[in-house]
């Protein structure tokens, strides 16, 4: 009888310890994000609709509008209102956006056409955007800010080419630059920056060739990469070839080993985060400009594509939303805070 009391004690220590176990509003378990506790597996990753700010809160606000985002040091920002006056902060415990106000609140990056880059542990880089087509010089600086130490600075003049459709992505001890378009050049650029050294260096062109609004994600200091188009003129318009080329590449190095191809559908703009040493992708626009909004899985390990359950909100326009992953969760929000989406296999919420 002592044996089996223990035994039932460490099940409920189990249970109540689950770093997953995440507070409600109002105290009640949740429904929707509701599995049956126990010993067994757990549930299959699935997306649970979450909670939005009441938008009373941001007046002049277009929830299909672009959107503007900071993702560092493990946190994610979002900054809405007519001239991006309000700043959200997601609490992980609650899965609430909360409003910063004082001196919680960050300096605003993005006057100026500047957007958000990418990341490196405490510090995010925000950079240029060309828009329409033109470029100006002031577009090579990219600038960064770090959340914990408070300074900012810039890295040296972008020297490679300004186009739109880049990737930007930090691995090691270093950031880097590749693709974009620029009229009608799809750019096969490969440029290098150094931290310790605060240098730019050409790498050549980029394996895979050209391309323009692909997708980059990094896992173990490894980047994989692919979609997006390249294209050419052709009695003097400019044509589009879609692909679903895939790629892994030690960043640095000027060859690619050649990764399963991507199955769904051949897109531009895609969206995606990496989760538990895997990437996610989906969303984007079709070479016959619909909106998509099915989801992948790959599998480094062993180069395998998985069809995964999509999230039940399409994209609704070009660069409106973004997805991102922070530890064992994935999430999607679209818009300009129009909805928010969790990707997880979390257990029954509770207070």
């Amino acid at each position: 009888m002592k044996k089996l009391s223990t035994l039932v004690c460490c099940c409920l220590l189990w249970a109540c310890s689950d770093p997953q176990l995440t507070p409600t509003a109002t105290g009640v378990a949740s429904t929707t994000d509701a599995v049956t506790l126990g010993l067994g597996p757990l549930s299959p990753y699935e997306w649970t609709r979450k909670t939005l700010p009441d938008p009373a809160y941001y007046p002049v606000n277009d929830p299909t509008d672009r959107k503007e985002f900071i993702f560092a040091n493990g946190s994610a920002y979002w900054f809405v209102g007519s001239v991006l006056e309000y700043q959200y902060k997601l609490n992980t415990r609650t899965q609430e956006w909360e409003l910063l106000q004082g001196d919680e609140e960050l300096s605003n990056p993005f006057f100026g056409g500047y957007h958000f880059l990418c990341s490196k542990g405490s510090r995010y880089f925000v950079g240029f955007r060309p828009e329409g087509g033109e470029t100006y010089d002031d577009e090579r600086v990219i600038y960064w800010h770090d959340m914990v130490t408070g300074e900012v600075g810039h890295l040296p003049d972008f020297p490679g080419t300004l186009t739109d459709g880049y990737n930007v992505f930090a691995a090691g001890d270093k950031l880097y630059v590749i693709g974009g378009r620029k009229g009608n050049l799809v750019s096969n650029q490969y440029w290098e920056y150094n931290f310790a050294t605060n240098q730019w260096t050409n790498k050549g062109g980029l394996p895979g060739g050209a391309r323009a609004y692909g997708v980059a994600y990094v896992i173990d200091d490894k980047v994989y990469y692919g979609l997006g188009y390249n294209g050419s003129l052709l009695n003097g318009q400019f044509v589009k070839q879609y692909k679903n080329d895939w790629y892994s590449l030690t960043p640095g190095s000027t060859i690619a080993a050649t990764r399963a191809d991507f199955p769904g559908t051949k897109r531009t703009d895609g969206e995606g985060f990496v989760l538990k040493s895997k990437v996610y992708v989906g969303w984007g626009k079709s070479s016959s400009g619909t909106y998509l909004n099915d989801f992948w899985e790959f599998n480094p390990k062993n180069n395998t594509w998985t069809s995964k359950p999509n999230c039940p909100s399409a994209q609704s326009g070009p660069g409106n939303m973004r997805a991102f992953a922070i530890g064992d969760n994935g999430y999607f929000i679209r818009g300009c805070m129009g909805e928010f989406w969790r990707y997880s296999n979390s257990l029954v919420v509770v207070q």
